[in-house]
Parts: C-alpha cells; sequence; structure tokens
C-alpha cells in the first residue's frame, strides 16, 4: 500500500466515530499511527514534519478518548485559558498535518495544480476561528449556521477522500511505470 492508501484509511479511523456505551470501536489514535506509518515510508520534504505533527495528534487523540462524550462531540467545554490555548494549538496542529498530507502528495504525484489543498486548509482556519469565537457566542446564534457548517465540511472531507483516492491510483501507476524492466535492446 502507497503513501495515499494509507493516509486515506488513517483519515476514515479519524472521521468514522462508532461509539458503544460511550467508547470508540473506531478510535482516532488508530487512525493517527496509521498516518504516522504513512509519513515514515516517504523520503520527500515535509515528510518528517507530517509524521512529528501525527505523533502529536496521536497523543492528543489519546487522551481525548477518555473525555467524556455525546453524539461523538466532546461535551467537556474548554472554559479555562489553558483548555482554549490546548484546542487552538491542536487545531493549527491539525492544519500543519493537512498541509504536510498535502505537501507530501504534491511531491509524490506530480499532476496539474489544484485548489482544492488551500481552500480545504482555508476552511479549517475559519473553522478554528469560528471555534475560539463561537465559545463567546450565545447557543442560539451558533446553532442556526451549525447544520450548514456540518453539511459543508462532510462535502469538503468527501471530495478530500476522492482526492487520496485519485491519488493513490495515480502513485500505483507510477510506481508501476518505475518498476518495469527495461528492455535487454535498450541496455
Amino acid at each position: 500500500m502507497n503513501f495515499h492508501g494509507r493516509i486515506l484509511i488513517g483519515m476514515v479511523f479519524q472521521f468514522v466515530d462508532i461509539d458503544l456505551n460511550g467508547i470508540d470501536i473506531i478510535p482516532d489514535v488508530i487512525g493517527f499511527l496509521i498516518a504516522v506509518f504513512a509519513f515514515s515510508k516517504v523520503q520527500v520534504p515535509y515528510a518528517t514534519m507530517g509524521m512529528y505533527c501525527a505523533v502529536l495528534l496521536t497523543v492528543n487523540a489519546f487522551f481525548e478518548m477518555f473525555q467524556p462524550k455525546a453524539l461523538g462531540l466532546s461535551i467537556v467545554e474548554p472554559t479555562s485559558l489553558w483548555m482554549q490555548l490546548v484546542m487552538s494549538v491542536m487545531g493549527l496542529l491539525y492544519i500543519v498535518f493537512l498541509a504536510c498530507i498535502f505537501s507530501v502528495s504534491k511531491e509524490l504525484v506530480q499532476t496539474k495544480k489544484s485548489i482544492f489543498p488551500k481552500l480545504f486548509i482555508g476552511m479549517h482556519i475559519l473553522t478554528l476561528l469560528f471555534i475560539s469565537v463561537g465559545i463567546h457566542l450565545n447557543v442560539n446564534d451558533v446553532e442556526d449556521y451549525l447544520l450548514i457548517w456540518f453539511g459543508i465540511y462532510f462535502l469538503f472531507y468527501l471530495y478530500f477522500c476522492g482526492f487520496l483516492w485519485r491519488r493513490e491510483y495515480i502513485e500505483l501507476e507510477l510506481q508501476k511505470k518505475d518498476e518495469q524492466p527495461v528492455p535487454s535492446d535498450l541496455l
């Protein structure tokens, strides 16, 4: 399996939350560990940074496993400044993690430029700002836009999975092309 396939499987573990009595059957920790493994197998720029980001996100996901949840969302409100700071840093770390995925992908599969990575990362930056400001807003004001935001997020992640899937096949084709033996008359 190649980089894109491993990242795609890791993302499935991160985004599919099936809870049984408050226990996540498909923990995010496994998804981030798969991402660590995916980054460790490639030798391109930003792979090491992506691996370190994935390690830190793995540690964070491990601690999040023990937080109480409702509908897959943490119900612990970050009321202290310390918790708000930790959440913001983890959000920024996740954005760097995504940027590393896109950068490594660009190095492995050099195709035409796409605006999607910039839009996807921009959406995460806006979400991080929204969450940081949203903590101080009235719940009724936020509820009106939350469903729309989740819908947009869902569509972006579906496209992201398709993006990884397409690049996985392109990467496989490039690997097959590199593995083909050179005809003896060309040697």
